[in-house]
């Protein structure tokens, strides 16, 4: 190193000297020139003339980041995420995709800049008991469509009970999306 690189800088050409050294002093994983043609970065701070190693970079990976706040238990809203390149301090669990998002919660509150993270979400609860539903029935070649009252709460892919207050009919449906379930289908016999 050239001089003192801190843990997160960019390493490159401007940061780093070429120097020759005895092979039984230069560790067994030493950086070289074509190491460094794509963006690396220092996972840790690197004195004035050290050695840089494999162990020292990282290359960045897309995370996604919080960047307005989400109380605790609120569905998710991608809108208030961005997925930006981070290169240090990354926890094993952080999320590196937006897709399918929309149908978790948050399980604490999250702030502004965090790194989202498996562990702070949770399912989101999709349909309320009491909530009209929009309840979709049908075979392979129909498909009927009707406003059912949930009596539980649901969460995605889970079986809820609904009915119909003007004829107390009672429905058993599957969860998929907010707001809205499948009934179950009975295989007919001929």
């Amino acid at each position: 190193a050239n001089g003192l690189i801190r843990k997160g800088d960019l390493v490159g050409e401007q940061n780093l000297q070429k120097r020759w050294v005895r092979e039984q002093r230069a560790p067994r994983d030493f950086l070289v020139a074509k190491d460094i043609e794509n963006r690396v970065y220092a996972l840790r701070n690197l004195p004035a003339g050290a050695i840089v190693t494999q162990r020292d970079i990282v290359a960045p990976q897309q995370v996604v980041v919080v960047a307005a706040a989400v109380p605790a238990r609120s569905p998710i809203d991608v809108t208030t995420l961005s997925v930006v390149e981070r290169a240090v301090d990354i926890p094993k669990d952080v999320v590196t995709s937006l897709r399918g998002l929309q149908l978790m919660a948050a399980s604490r509150l999250l702030h502004p800049g965090d790194m989202l993270r498996r562990r702070d979400l949770m399912k989101a609860k999709l349909v309320k008991r009491g909530q009209r539903v929009s309840v979709t029935s049908g075979g392979s070649n129909f498909a009927i469509v009707s406003e059912l009252t949930a009596s539980e709460d649901g969460y995605l892919g889970e079986q809820i009970r609904l009915y119909n207050p003007e004829t107390d009919r009672k429905v058993s449906a599957i969860v998929t999306g907010m707001g809205k379930a499948r009934t179950l289908i009975t295989p007919t016999t001929q």
